[in-house]
Parts: structure tokens; C-alpha cells; sequence
């Protein structure tokens, strides 16, 4: 009996924080840590939060100490111990996370097309809105199930790292509760992100404040196939983007059944060019791209793919 609990002990060790590594990618290298993979529902995550950047206390007496573009990556530590960032990883403002691209601040609503790699490594980026929701749909809104302290049944390790509240000058909840940022904005100040919580099975997709120091969690640029049945793909699709119509973000999925270069774009009713979603190489398989159309006016769009000699157009509304 002993040897049999000892047996069952080990596979759910096994079964709960030995997940599959992101195929040929089971390792990271950057600027000088080593960080993990886990595929979870064909999505390729580091394991780890992201910890990269000088430490700068979050506060000098009552005045709040912002992180600023300054072509240094600036980071909070939780209680402003290094040794925290060692554990949890960093905390950042939502514009330094993303970079500052196209103008970003934590007081703007930027437009982004694409992914946003901020201070992601090369290859990798900070999650979409509808990345994050994706995994928050496979796990039920679980919390558990990513949630380190939890089940964590996917190897996602979300660790409750607690975060920087601005607006107190103080960190607050480590091993309480925990926050992902993603590239969506709300109302110029917020942004939405993912939240972790030990007093909640749930996930929940909140707005935060942009000011407030938040954990990074990167997702791979090149997006693993959104079906299992890559190898069965023996045709190329071009789908109906959904939502449609849409304001302001839209999912388009696509398959090739052979690898080759991929040209995704987006044009007016005029026919001039407003965004470019794909343009790279890409293994054959189906897969999913956001459009962003924060920028643009409301109106009827065209999304043209090209792959080799295939060629397909589809219509999409934009209602704001």
C-alpha cells in the first residue's frame, strides 16, 4: 500500500508540473536567464514571469516613482527586494511593458496591429486580449488550473506574485493575487489583464491601471497550429473573420496545407493597404491573427491572404 501511494504521489507530480515544453523551443536564453516553455491548447508560454531590467523602488517618500522610456528597462521588485524578482519576476508599468510602441503611454490608447513584443525576447510577445481569453476558455476559468498554488494541471505556473497599487504607494498581496497584462487598453488609463487569485477558482479578465507594477507572462509570435490535426490540413481555407461586424478587434483564421511565405493584409473600400497581419514564412497548419482597427473609421474592409499561387479575399465590418 505504501509503494502504490507513493506510485500515484508521483504521477500526479508528473502529470501536474511536467506539462509538454513548446515543441524545439523547450528553452528561452535571455539576457542571462534561463526561462521554460508549456504548451497549453496549442498555445507556446513561458513558464516563467519575465524578470529583465534595473530595479527602481516604486516610491521617494509620498511621490510615486514612474518607469519612463528611457532606453533602459526599468523594473519594480515586490517590497523592493531583488530576491523578489528573483522568485516572481518583475513588476511593470503597462507602457514600459509594452515598450512605449506607437507613441504608448500609460495615459493613451496607442493602436496596434499585430504583436507587440515589449520587453518580451525576440520571437515572443506580451499576450493578446483574445490570447488570454483563449486560455481562460480551455480552463473553464479555472484559476487553479494555471494557478501554481492550485491543481496547476497545464504547467502554466501562474505564481501569486502580488503587485505595485500606485495610487497607495504601496505592494500589496504577494501569494494572494496576481495580475498578467495584456495589449489592450480601456479607456485610455486601464488595461486589461488576467488575474489570479488564492479566494477564487476563477480567471478573470480585468481592467487595471496602467500606473500599477504587474507581472509580464510572453506567448510565441509564431502561433502553434489551433488544431491538433496539422498534418491532416490538405487545403487552403480562408474563414469568415469573427465577430463580424466587430469593434475594434477581430480573430481571422486561415490554413495552408503546404509550408511557404504567408501575406495577410488588410485594405479600404479604396483598396489602400491599412494593416499588415502576416508577412513571414509559416509552416503548413491552421492558425489565428488578430486585427486590431482602433485607429480606423467605421466602414467595410477587405482581408486578402496570398500563399504561393493561392489568393483570397473576404469582406469584414467595422462598427464603432
Amino acid at each position: 500500500m505504501k509503494y502504490f501511494l507513493i506510485i500515484i504521489s508521483l504521477l500526479f507530480y508528473i502529470n501536474a508540473f511536467c506539462q509538454n515544453p513548446c515543441p524545439g523551443t523547450e528553452t528561452v536564453e535571455y539576457q542571462g536567464r534561463i526561462y521554460h516553455t508549456v504548451l497549453i491548447n496549442n498555445q507556446c508560454w513561458l513558464k516563467e514571469n519575465i524578470n529583465i531590467g534595473m530595479k527602481k523602488n516604486n516610491r521617494i517618500g509620498m511621490n510615486l516613482v514612474n518607469q519612463f522610456d528611457n532606453n533602459i528597462i526599468e523594473k519594480y521588485c515586490y517590497d523592493d527586494l531583488e530576491s523578489n524578482c528573483d522568485e516572481y519576476g518583475g513588476l511593470y508599468q503597462w507602457a514600459e511593458a509594452v515598450q512605449y510602441k506607437n507613441g504608448a503611454s500609460n495615459n493613451t490608447t496607442p493602436s496596434f496591429t499585430g504583436f507587440v513584443q515589449g520587453i518580451c525576447p525576440e520571437g515572443w510577445h506580451i499576450p493578446q486580449y483574445s490570447e488570454i481569453k483563449k486560455l481562460a476558455t480551455y480552463i473553464d476559468n479555472d484559476g487553479r488550473k494555471i494557478n501554481k498554488l492550485g491543481t496547476n494541471t497545464t504547467g502554466f505556473s501562474g505564481l501569486l506574485s502580488g503587485y505595485s497599487y500606485a495610487s497607495s504607494l504601496i505592494y500589496l498581496n504577494m501569494g494572494y493575487e496576481t495580475f498578467f497584462w495584456t495589449t489592450k487598453t480601456l479607456e485610455n488609463i486601464h488595461a486589461s489583464t488576467m488575474w489570479l487569485s488564492t479566494e477564487t477558482a476563477f480567471s478573470i479578465i480585468l481592467a487595471e491601471p496602467k500606473i500599477n507594477g504587474n507581472c509580464v507572462r510572453c506567448i510565441k509570435d509564431i502561433t502553434t497550429p489551433v488544431t491538433d490535426e496539422v498534418q491532416n490540413v490538405n487545403k487552403f481555407s480562408l474563414d469568415q473573420n469573427f465577430p463580424n461586424p466587430f469593434n475594434p478587434s477581430t480573430t481571422i483564421k486561415y490554413s495552408i496545407p503546404v509550408s511557404n511565405i504567408v501575406s495577410l493584409k488588410v485594405y479600404n473600400i479604396l483598396g489602400k493597404e491599412v494593416a499588415d497581419l502576416v508577412n513571414e514564412y509559416k509552416n503548413s497548419g491552421t492558425y489565428e491573427v488578430e486585427f486590431n482597427a482602433a485607429n480606423l473609421s467605421s466602414g467595410t474592409y477587405f482581408y486578402k491572404i496570398k500563399s504561393g499561387n493561392y489568393m483570397e479575399t473576404k469582406k469584414l465590418l467595422l462598427l464603432k
